[in-house]
Parts: structure tokens; C-alpha cells; sequence
């Protein structure tokens, strides 16, 4: 172990001064717009003003190029970014976990290094166990899709986020599939297919990941467009297709 890693080690309050600092709290009302801010705060003007408040010493602050994807998981969740830890890892895991109880930014999923060679690894674990995709898509599409994302948030020994989410945009992968398999079954007039997709997105249950992190205004929105589909309201998918930054998650924005 490095002398710099053992510092930290012994310092039983490091994290829990640095770790709320890597999340952004976004406010619900904005709820699943708050996919934009990933393209936001590529501006250098928005994120200096985001990071502003989390340390007076000198950051480095960087962030890598932020796909609009993975702020789906960000929506009244928290959206990581680089904080400055002392030392570097091999791996992903850090061996440091949230606590919920200190940060409503943090759930109790253990923070990862994003330059961790074992990184794909561990969002392959993260892969919802009996995620239900459409046809045509599959857990191998998923994977690569979030991998993907993940690696765009950062790429120096700074950028950490937090496992659960990783799961959270697994989720938002899924729904992301179900509301473009909805629009294609509408335009080619395929009822059944297309209530297959509106049960789906209606089944809370689908996404547990979304629900247990929601801040406020997320899963009810997601509620309103599944009632939209339900109903044939094209638009109001469209909607949440595009709220949800569907193309980014699905890789069609490359």
C-alpha cells in the first residue's frame, strides 16, 4: 500500500468529507430533464459554478466528456463527478461505501475508481439480474451501451461514482429500449407488441433501482408517460424518449 493510500486509511473522516462533494444535488422539479445537465456541464462556465461550492483548496477539476445517458441516473439521484482523493488504485473498488445517513446524495453502494482496470467487470455484475428487454435487444447490448456511458464520465484517478448508479442506468437503459420498441410497434400499427411495451414500462416493479433512489418526481413521470403509452399518446412518448436521452443511452447520438 502506498503511503499516501495508508493516509487516507487512517484518517477516518477523509471520505466522509469528500465524498458528498462528488454529487451534484439536481432539483426534482426539473425530474427526467435533468438528463441535460450531462451536456451542461461540459460548459466550463456551468461546471466551475457546480464544483464551486465543494472545496476552497485547489481541485483538479475535470470531467470527461458526459453523455446525456447516464444523467438518467442522475435524475434527482445526484450526478457523479471528479473529486480529488489522495493516491491512485489498480482497481475499480475502493473499499469505501456511502452512507445515506450523512448524504441524501449517496446510497450505501461502494464508490468506484472510474480508471480502474476491473471497471468493465464490475458494471457487468451490476447488470440487473431478470431485466426484461425487448426483442432484439439484449443483456450484451446493455452492457456495452453502460459501459460505454460509464467510461465518459471521467478519465483520470479523480472521477469516482457510486455502484448503485451504475445499476440505476442499467435501468434507464431498459426503459430507454421500451419506449423506442413502443414507438416502432405505433408506427407499423402493432397493437399487441405495443402493449407489451405500455405493461412494461407501467410495472414499477421493473425498475426497483429508480424507485428506491427517486428524490422526488422521477418514477411519477416515468408513471405518466406509461400511461401515455398506454393510452396511444405518441407524443407524450416522444416526450419521455427524448426527456430520458434515449439516443445517448442507446448509443443512436454517435
Amino acid at each position: 500500500m502506498r503511503a499516501e493510500e495508508s493516509q487516507v486509511d487512517d484518517d477516518p473522516g477523509f471520505w466522509a468529507r469528500v465524498q458528498p462533494l462528488g454529487a451534484v444535488r439536481l432539483d426534482a422539479a426539473v425530474t427526467i430533464a435533468a438528463v441535460a445537465l450531462a451536456v451542461q456541464l461540459e460548459d466550463e462556465t456551468i461546471r466551475a459554478e457546480a464544483l464551486r461550492a465543494s472545496s476552497q483548496r485547489t481541485r483538479r477539476r475535470r470531467i470527461g466528456a458526459l453523455v446525456a445517458g447516464v444523467v438518467a441516473a442522475v435524475l434527482a439521484i445526484g450526478v457523479a463527478v471528479p473529486v480529488t482523493a489522495v493516491g491512485a488504485w489498480l482497481s475499480a473498488r475502493t473499499g469505501q461505501y456511502g452512507d445515506p445517513s450523512q448524504s441524501t446524495e449517496e446510497d450505501g453502494t461502494e464508490w468506484l475508481n472510474l480508471t480502474g482496470e476491473d471497471l468493465p467487470a464490475i458494471i457487468d455484475s451490476a447488470y440487473p439480474e431478470g431485466l426484461q428487454l425487448p426483442a432484439g435487444w439484449g443483456r450484451v447490448d446493455a452492457i456495452e451501451r453502460v459501459d460505454a456511458t460509464v467510461a465518459r464520465l471521467g478519465n483520470d484517478e479523480d472521477s469516482f461514482i457510486q455502484e448503485g448508479l451504475v445499476t440505476t442506468t442499467f435501468e434507464f437503459w431498459a426503459v430507454c429500449s421500451w419506449y423506442d420498441e413502443w414507438l416502432v410497434a405505433d408506427a407499423a400499427d402493432e397493437s399487441v407488441r405495443r402493449g407489451v411495451a405500455s405493461d412494461w414500462l407501467l410495472d414499477e416493479s421493473h425498475y426497483p433501482s429508480i424507485v428506491a433512489h427517486d428524490g422526488g418526481g422521477v418514477v411519477d413521470r416515468l408513471q405518466e408517460v406509461a400511461r401515455g403509452a398506454a393510452a396511444g399518446d405518441r407524443t407524450l412518448v416522444e416526450a419521455g424518449y427524448g426527456e430520458s436521452a434515449c439516443d445517448g443511452l442507446l448509443g443512436r447520438d454517435e
